[in-house]
């Protein structure tokens, strides 16, 4: 061994200085460790996910304060939408602690490279966001469904004994019980599994070296003894809903658009199905390749929430603006009532007190003119055919030389 001024060009790193102290024989350089983290570059592309759903829900919540006095906002129940806003928002954020990664859950030594018994410093912090995950995908989208359920059942409750000519009043009290019959099952869910067997960041070496045994490649994943027992309940309290959504859209088919979106919510179950139907098997797959997993998984979870958040809000958006437009032009349309002149005054002839034909003929035009400024499309050819005939059936008019009609041909009108 040569040492010298000639040979030492730096200061010796910390676990080759740990070595020479603790006098080993040899001390070997560590390979280096693929830890398989994912990218920054799509971690970034995640936040931009959440914030384009944060945005339309901030969007949609602000849009409903701002036409809280109009008529298509007032019928659709204001609060039962800003929860399902908040829902989206909150399925949505599932893409942050998603985004979280840590190394080895253990402190390993720094010569042999074994695990200790202490817990390294983000353990804590990754384990909250392995739990983070099953409860903000849930809560996130019972809170949607539960809520839109709780608003088609109130409509649904109105329409029957609106049939049956009773008089109901559905309160609020009511309408919240709905909404936390289906939040208290998924959360007492939730809250087992948080106690019982919750979810906690584990590495796996995948690759050693074959010379020192050291570890070349590992992956890192959240898991759990009793995570599929756990799972499995909570798909089928999210099915439940789901199916109960269903079944009152149904039975609430008919309703306007304003009152009911028994349509958008049957559209927006079946959408949800395709995205499971497409993303599910492509992230099994993905599996092992932590970056194609999280793009996936993140894509899904944004894809639900937007596509949500548009079916829901996009109608409303639609009818609001058609009524008033609609508005507008029936403002129109009486202002240009208001512009007509008043049909001519019948006047008297020669002191027989009756109205010529031409009069007559002509406060019919004019009274047709001022039914078409107020009927819809489909009732102008009606009013022009029964008009129509109505002067066909006018007599003639004959009149003498002063310019009067005979009383012969106004007895006859």
């Amino acid at each position: 061994i040569e040492s010298g001024t000639s040979f030492v060009t730096s200061s010796p790193n910390e676990k080759l200085a740990n070595c020479v102290a603790g006098s080993f024989p040899v001390c070997p350089e560590h390979p280096h460790e693929d830890y398989n983290y994912i990218s920054d570059a799509l971690i970034i592309l995640g936040y931009v996910f959440f914030a384009i759903q944060a945005l339309a829900s901030l969007f949609a919540i602000a849009w409903m304060i701002y036409n809280r006095k109009a008529t298509v906002v007032r019928a659709s129940q204001p609060e039962f939408l800003s929860l399902v806003a908040i829902g989206c928002v909150i399925f949505a954020a599932t893409i942050l602690p998603l985004s979280v990664q840590g190394r080895y859950r253990f402190e390993r030594n720094a010569i042999t490279l074994q695990e200790t018994e202490t817990l390294s410093e983000d353990t804590q912090l990754v384990d909250a966001a392995c739990m983070a995950v099953p409860w903000l995908i849930c809560i996130g989208f019972v809170l949607i469904y539960s809520a839109l359920i709780a608003k088609l059942r109130r409509i649904h409750t109105i329409m029957v004994s609106s049939l049956s000519l009773k008089r109901i009043q559905v309160t609020r009290e009511k309408v919240l019980t709905t909404i936390l019959g289906f939040l208290l099952p998924i959360i007492a869910v939730l809250t087992s599994w948080t106690l019982i067997s919750p979810l906690r960041w584990e590495r796996t070496v995948t690759k050693t070296d074959f010379v020192t045994g050291f570890p070349t490649e590992s992956f890192g994943r959240c898991t759990s003894e009793h995570s599929a027992a756990f799972a499995s309940t909570s798909a089928c309290v999210i099915a439940l809903c789901l199916a109960y959504a269903l079944v009152l859209s149904y039975k609430t088919r008919k309703m306007p658009v304003e009152f009911s979106e028994s349509t958008y919510i049957a559209a927006s179950v079946i959408y949800f199905f395709q995205l499971l139907a497409l993303g599910v098997p492509i992230m099994i797959i993905a599996r092992e390749n932590t970056n194609s997993y999280y793009v996936v998984f993140s894509l899904i979870l944004f894809l639900v929430s937007f596509g949500i958040t548009l079916l829901i809000f996009t109608p409303k958006i639609i009818a609001h603006r058609n009524r008033t437009s609609e508005e507008v032009l029936r403002s129109n349309r009486n202002s240009r009532i208001s512009m007509v002149p008043q049909p001519l005054l019948l006047e008297e002839s020669h002191g027989h007190g009756s109205s010529s034909v031409a009069q007559i003929r002509e406060r019919a035009r004019m009274s047709t003119i001022l039914r078409l400024d107020t009927a819809s499309v489909g009732d102008e050819e009606r009013i022009l055919e029964r008009d129509g005939s109505v002067r066909k059936n006018l007599p003639h008019t004959s009149t003498d030389q002063g310019g009067s009609t005979s009383r012969e041909d106004n007895d006859q009108w």
